[in-house]
């Protein structure tokens, strides 16, 4: 059967197999709008995660970093803080890494259904050689 022939409606009658396609499209294109932004996000974090550790991995980082990443995350607009990240620097290399979550509400709170959020789960991490003088 092909998609010409489900669409037909030469008598005027609703398909079933017709409604359920369009349902299906249209739930499909809901999740992925709903789960698309955090998973963009959570690459542009990613790219300031490994930019940060390059920062850190200077001699003399000073206070670069933390103005860096408090931009970013602030453009962004992400539900995190500078406070959140970790930053290790041992004498061969600079690790960063932030663990955060974000939640994503398929169905907003609402007195007739209960609210469905989902919370998604992300970890970003970056290591750099410690730059030597």
């Amino acid at each position: 059967m092909t998609l010409g022939r489900l669409l037909d409606n030469q008598r005027g009658e609703t398909k079933y197999t017709t409604i359920f396609l369009v349902l299906a499209v249209a739930i499909g294109a809901y999740v992925v709008i709903r789960l698309a932004p955090p998973y963009i996000r959570d690459f542009q974090l990613q790219s300031t995660v490994e930019m940060a550790a390059k920062l850190a991995a200077d001699p003399d980082p000073a206070k670069g970093v933390d103005i860096y990443l408090a931009r970013k995350v602030y453009e962004m607009d992400l539900p995190i803080g500078v406070e959140d990240f970790v930053i290790e620097r041992t004498h061969e290399e600079v690790r960063v890494y932030i663990d955060w979550e974000y939640e994503v509400a398929f169905v907003p709170k609402n007195p007739v259904i209960p609210a469905y959020i989902k919370v998604l789960k992300f970890h970003e991490e970056a290591v750099e050689p410690v730059y030597r003088k």
